[in-house]
């Protein structure tokens, strides 16, 4: 089951569409009030499940093809 903070940041970075700029991903969780930690720990879990890719950083990710359009509980 997924916590609705996982569901509404995951859904936030998705609007964006594929180019995810640096800064979109710090920008929605600060919009959000997520503290960084959680949000890291969230992008981390999406890397290992081969939705999130990155080069450098994870908050300078975008998603991967794997990835599903939406997340649900």
């Amino acid at each position: 089951m997924r916590k609705p903070d996982e569901i509404a940041l995951y859904s936030a970075l998705r609007r964006h569409g594929p180019a995810l700029g640096t800064g979109v991903v710090a920008q929605e969780v600060e919009w959000s009030g997520m503290p960084e930690k959680r949000a890291t720990g969230l992008l981390q879990k999406w890397v290992g499940r081969g939705w999130w890719a990155f080069g450098v950083s994870p908050w300078a990710g975008w998603f991967t093809d794997a990835a599903p359009e939406e997340l649900k509980t």
